[in-house]
């Protein structure tokens, strides 16, 4: 399952699991981290896929002048529907999507209306506040096997020689029938640990058929990513597959809230 490798300058590829909206609003170690990885990189533009968009094929493109965001959530303060993200669209690399899709076969269409989901505009106004760095978002079609998503993945590794930032936004354990939404800061669950800590190893020695093959190969699947709940778990495949042959792994932040709900977050680069 291996793509073309990428120039030594190319972008990262980026997973991000982006929490409750709650981190838009707050300051702490998980803010500090994705502004401070963001800080060196200056992207031509990102190309953004979240687990808060999911649609069927094909593949639906944001192809707006100018983002709105989308308050796709509901029961959090006041504060946070009223925070924009006014980033730009990208014409060209709406563009370089559809030619690098298209290609392997994938169809697409170019969505002129939606704005971006709190998937991607939360992390993105944390990393890129000034929202001066153009954003394209792309469907999740999460009903495809990962197989199948790690070749959509695989479909758009060429991004990160463009200069492109290519980001899934996520959850690597992101069971919400078990979060605790009382006790955010208690000591998470031994079950969610362990089953990120799998997800993790597996990343740094990128046995990514083993990723793929979650379901019977790591601890506590079923419930770190619950049966018809994959949606959270399924940008990381898209990822895996767009790092192409990256072999490094780095660690951008770790952690839990809510005693079960990951914050993990990771580049693969070169």
């Amino acid at each position: 399952m291996s793509s073309p490798s990428t120039s030594p300058t190319a972008m990262p590829v980026v997973f991000i699991s982006h929490g409750a909206p709650l981190v838009a609003i707050e300051q702490g170690p998980y803010q500090t981290a994705l502004r401070g990885f963001a800080q060196g990189l200056h992207p031509k533009a990102i190309v953004v896929i979240s687990a808060h968009w999911e649609a069927e094929l094909p593949i639906q493109i944001t192809a707006r002048p100018v983002h709105s965001v989308i308050y796709d959530f509901g029961g959090f303060p006041n504060e946070l529907y009223h925070l924009r993200y006014d980033a730009p669209g990208s014409p060209e690399t709406v563009d370089l999507v559809e030619d690098l899709l298209g290609r392997e076969g994938w169809k697409t269409k170019r969505n002129t209306q939606r704005g971006l989901d709190h998937g991607a505009w939360v992390p993105l106004r944390l990393m890129y506040p000034a929202a001066d760095v153009p954003v394209v978002e792309i469907s999740l079609p999460s009903q495809l096997a990962p197989a199948k998503l790690y070749s959509l993945g695989q479909a758009l590794t060429a991004l990160a020689a463009h200069q492109i930032l290519f980001l899934g936004s996520g959850g690597v354990v992101h069971n919400l029938g078990r979060v605790d939404f009382a006790h955010r800061h208690r000591v998470p669950d031994a079950w969610a640990t362990e089953f990120d800590q799998w997800v993790w190893q597996r990343l740094q020695a990128r046995e990514d058929e083993k990723i793929i093959a979650y379901a019977s190969e790591a601890p506590h699947a079923s419930l770190a990513v619950p049966p018809h709940g994959t949606e959270h778990f399924a940008p990381l495949w898209v990822v895996l597959g767009a790092a192409g042959q990256r072999k490094g792994v780095e660690n951008i932040f770790d952690g839990f809230d809510f005693a079960n709900l990951s914050l993990r977050c990771f580049a693969c680069v070169v």
